[in-house]
């Protein structure tokens, strides 16, 4: 077996395991809603304002996620102990997998100004503020210092971000 191969499968019994566990999950909380359900159900026909049918109708829907979850935690149990194999570790070792977030965290936030979809408004941003300052400097025959210095900084963020953006797309 090459190393892609087993990175391949190692990756697939992940994905089979998260998906496993994720439906374990569900499951506990169908029978956490059904149990509830159960218990207003039951109170419900003891004060006559339910019917006997209602209340076996939950009962059985109750009784059959119970069995779903039991199906679900054996092949929860098999996904792991393929994961250990793969991996090389004792099959009864008990772990479990995170979840993948949905979401960007926040930690990464700070990150989105640097995506390309904000670049490109960024870099000419900077080009038309470099446009400006040439033109004012080509207008003004004694050139100011500060505006000088101020369209080097401003060229040399626009080579930097170039080079930025250059790197990303190699």
């Amino acid at each position: 077996m090459t190393d892609q191969q087993l990175v391949n499968e190692v990756r697939g019994a992940y994905y089979s395991l998260l998906q496993s566990q994720s439906q374990a999950e569900s499951q506990r909380a169908t029978i956490h809603s059904l149990e509830e359900l159960d218990q207003r159900t039951e109170r419900r026909f003891q004060e006559k304002a339910a019917l006997k049918a209602d209340s076996l109708r939950v009962k059985a829907e109750k009784a059959k996620a119970k069995y779903q979850l039991l199906v679900t935690e054996d092949t929860l149990a098999d996904r792991k102990e393929a994961l250990n194999r793969l991996l090389g570790r004792d099959l009864l070792v008990d772990f479990s997998v995170e979840t993948i977030p949905t979401a960007l965290p926040e930690e990464m936030e700070q990150f989105r100004p640097f995506r390309p979809m904000f670049i490109a408004p960024m870099l000419d941003l900077l080009e038309l503020r470099l446009l400006a300052a040439i033109r004012k400097e080509l207008a003004d025959p004694e050139p100011d210092i500060t505006t000088v210095q101020q369209a080097q900084r401003i060229a040399d963020a626009a080579s930097q971000i170039g080079s930025v953006t250059e790197e990303r797309r190699n």
